[in-house]
C-alpha cells in the first residue's frame, strides 16, 4: 500500500484538486508560514512583461545587458511588493471582515490562498517565454486575451475555494468575503478614473 503524501506539490495539484490541495497544505504548513515561491514567479511574469519599456528609460536602444538588468530589478521589486500586498496586506483585511462571520483563518493562510491562485500565473511566463525565444511580439495575439481571462477564470475560482478552507466558511460566503475586502480598491480604481477623466 503506497503512502499519499501529506504535503502535494501546489504546482501540480492546485490546477484540478484545488480543495484537496488546500486541506493538505493548510495541514503541513509547520508554524502557519507564508508560501511564497509563486509570488517569485508573479515577479518574473510581470517583470518580462514590463522590463522592454523599463529599459528604455536608461537608454533609447537599450543593450541586452541593460535589458536584463531592468528585468532583474524589476522582478526582486514586484515580488516584494506582491508579498507585501497579495502575501499580506490583503489578506489581513480578508481575516478582519470574515472576522464577521467568525473567520478562522490566519493572515499567513490567506496569504498563502493568493501564491496558490498566482499559480496559473505560470502559463503566462511560459508563453512569454516562447515569445521571448521566437523572437516575436504576443500582446495583439487573440490567443493572449483568450489565455489571459482562462488564467482569470482559474485565479477567482483558487481564491474562492481558498478562502471557503481557510475561512471554513461556505463557497457563498467566501465570495462575499472577498469582494468585500477588493471594494476599497475598485472604489479607489473608479475614483482613479474620474479623476483622470475631468
Amino acid at each position: 500500500m503506497t503512502k499519499v503524501s501529506s504535503r502535494p506539490n501546489p504546482f501540480l495539484s492546485i490546477w484540478t484538486k484545488p480543495r484537496w490541495t488546500f486541506d493538505h497544505f493548510f495541514q503541513a504548513r509547520n508554524g502557519d508560514s507564508l508560501y511564497g515561491w509563486p509570488f517569485l514567479i508573479y515577479g518574473i511574469y510581470t517583470a518580462i512583461a514590463i522590463g522592454k519599456d523599463v529599459a528604455l528609460l536608461f537608454d533609447r536602444d537599450p543593450s541586452p545587458v541593460t535589458r536584463l538588468g531592468a528585468t532583474i530589478f524589476i522582478t526582486l521589486f514586484n515580488t516584494g511588493v506582491f508579498l507585501l500586498v497579495l502575501g499580506k496586506i490583503y489578506p489581513w483585511i480578508i481575516q478582519k471582515i470574515g472576522k464577521l462571520w467568525e473567520g478562522k483563518a490566519s493572515i499567513n493562510q490567506l496569504g498563502t490562498v493568493h501564491a496558490m491562485a498566482i499559480i496559473p500565473y505560470t502559463l503566462e511566463l511560459v508563453y512569454q517565454l516562447i515569445l521571448i525565444a521566437l523572437d516575436l511580439e504576443g500582446s495583439e495575439n487573440p490567443y493572449h486575451a483568450l489565455l489571459s481571462y482562462i488564467i482569470w477564470i482559474l485565479n477567482i475560482r483558487i481564491i474562492i475555494i481558498g478562502i471557503s478552507k481557510a475561512q471554513k466558511f461556505s463557497y457563498g460566503l467566501a465570495l462575499l468575503n472577498a469582494v468585500l475586502a477588493y471594494l476599497p480598491v475598485f472604489l479607489l480604481q473608479i475614483w482613479l478614473s474620474s479623476i483622470k477623466n475631468l
